[in-house]
């Protein structure tokens, strides 16, 4: 089944859709996916019956916590390889 959007790609372990990079470093420190972040979300709590968003990323990963940390999200904690941060509706 393709995907809604290219930037947008199911996996089947999760329930959910989750939001991919962008892989040319064109783009990189320009806002684009943090701004695409905030744009999903909040498109997110406004059409389904949801109280938070929960986001993951890889340890090594700074560029996605920084996008996750300007979009609002919070540090929740740690799994064994990623880190853990959430977005509840209010703060949005």
């Amino acid at each position: 089944v393709a995907s809604p959007h290219p930037l947008i790609r199911k996996k089947e372990r999760d329930v959910g859709e989750h939001i991919c990079q962008l892989s040319n470093s064109g783009y990189w420190g320009k806002g684009i996916m943090t701004q695409m972040v905030k744009e999903v979300c909040g498109l997110a709590f406004c059409r389904f019956p949801i109280d938070a968003i929960f986001a993951e990323h890889y340890e090594w990963n700074a560029a996605s916590q920084k996008v996750l940390e300007k979009a609002g999200f919070v540090y929740k904690g740690a799994k064994e390889k990623s880190r853990v941060y959430t977005l509840v509706k209010s703060k949005v």
